[in-house]
């Protein structure tokens, strides 16, 4: 099966979805207003090197084991990357 590659689309929107997040974890005090800088440089490090939804996946099991406020939002991305992959092999089938 080929690899399935993540466009800047999708990495746009998963940086949003997790800026948002942040403000949410600060705001629920999960998160300490002085460590954001720490999270962003994090986050900003990897997005970008970022190609594929298994690279994604990585990414996203290491922001939830450092930071657990990332939990529900990486659970909601992995369900719609589950259903991408899906797509994508069914795709694949019909062009055989």
């Amino acid at each position: 099966m080929a690899t399935a590659f993540i466009d800047p689309t999708n990495k746009n929107r998963i940086g949003k979805k997790l800026t948002v997040c942040i403000g949410e974890a600060v705001e629920n005090g999960q998160l300490q207003v002085e460590n954001i800088p720490e999270v962003c440089k994090c986050i900003l490090t990897v997005i970008d090197t970022i190609s594929t939804y298994d690279d994604l996946k990585q990414f996203f099991n290491k922001l939830a084991t450092t930071w657990p406020f990332f939990t529900e939002v990486i659970s909601t991305e992995n369900q719609k990357d589950k259903m991408i992959a899906s797509l994508d092999t069914m795709f694949q089938r019909s062009q055989r």
